[in-house]
């Protein structure tokens, strides 16, 4: 997206931005130390300009949302078929006529793997699972002709109680293995769209990063008989817990040999902050250049020899 507008109008926009992405945070005059009230803090602060447009776009239709009467005409609705939900998309009932399968357009409404925005463009099965997440749902019956035949009530988000009671328990912090995200948001261990209780024992703590994982890659997440939380690859393996760095209780100096003195991750050109994805970007990428020179050297010298 590319935007031009007048230079104050600009400032007012990227302003926002910053404020979005928690670049500029305001004090409010208590103890730096104290722990942070879990019902104040950001559920999610987005580490570039392109998340916080999208961060201060959901808030402003949140705001709509919670004064209107009719809340509908704000949201972002998503039409997702029970298949799609629980993993069963493009699977095709044998009570289902042929013909009528052949007949059903992309997205038509009793399609059961149907996915997609409305009015809009289709979805992955996987985007759908994250964003139910967190959604509110409500349920529409059709006949095989896509008439509807019954609306069913909204079912909301866990109640702000469990919700307390779920972080209480967590201790305000992601579950997944070796993660410590204070900003999370509320996970289903089995979700509620395949018969997932929205209690407890069936919550978890997931930040932003690791709850799309989750879903993406259809990671499977349970819980341990100490009340930890395990998470699996679909081939059974289990995601173990980071090991500790080596070194990490000593000079990390002593670790490396790049001349690093206070003012290294200081740019010296616009000013801009860090972009930790690209700095550890370009290190794999300048270690995969050093070894692919490495290998081509061997080979030379193994040609030499060779002649």
């Amino acid at each position: 997206m590319t935007v031009r507008l007048p230079a104050a109008d600009g400032a007012v926009v990227l302003q926002a931005l910053r404020v979005a992405t928690g670049d500029i945070e305001e004090s409010d005059g208590s103890d730096p130390e104290a722990t942070p009230d879990p019902i104040k803090t950001p559920k999610h602060s987005p580490d570039s300009l392109a998340g916080a447009l999208v961060e201060v776009a959901s808030a402003y239709l949140g705001g709509k949302i919670a004064s209107a009467a009719n809340p509908d005409i704000y949201q972002v609705i998503v039409h997702v078929g029970a298949d799609a939900l629980t993993g069963a998309a493009g699977d095709v009932s044998a009570e289902t006529p042929a013909s009528i399968v052949g007949a059903r357009r992309a997205g038509h409404p009793a399609d059961p793997s149907r996915c997609h925005l409305e009015d809009g463009p289709a979805i992955s099965p996987a985007t759908a699972q994250r964003i139910a997440c967190k959604a509110m749902f409500s349920w529409m019956l059709h006949d095989h002709k896509g008439n509807v035949l019954d609306v069913g009530r909204r079912h909301r988000r866990p109640p702000p109680t469990l919700r307390r009671a779920v972080r209480e328990r967590d201790g305000y912090r992601c579950q997944y293995p070796a993660c410590n995200a204070r900003r999370t948001d509320i996970h289903h261990i089995v979700p509620w769209a395949m018969g997932g209780a929205t209690e407890l024992s069936n919550l978890t703590s997931l930040c932003e990063a690791h709850r799309a994982i989750v879903h993406e890659l259809g990671l499977v997440v349970s819980r341990a008989t100490d009340g930890s939380l395990t998470v699996n690859l679909t081939d059974g393996t289990l995601v173990p817990a980071s090991p500790q760095l080596p070194g990490g209780s000593s000079n990390l100096s002593e670790w490396h040999h790049a001349d690093i003195t206070g003012r290294t991750i200081i740019p010296s050109a616009l000013g801009d902050k860090l972009d930790l994805h690209f700095a550890i970007w370009a290190c794999f990428a300048n270690a995969r250049v050093a070894e692919e020179r490495r290998q081509a050297q061997l080979a030379r010298q193994d040609q030499q020899l060779a002649a």
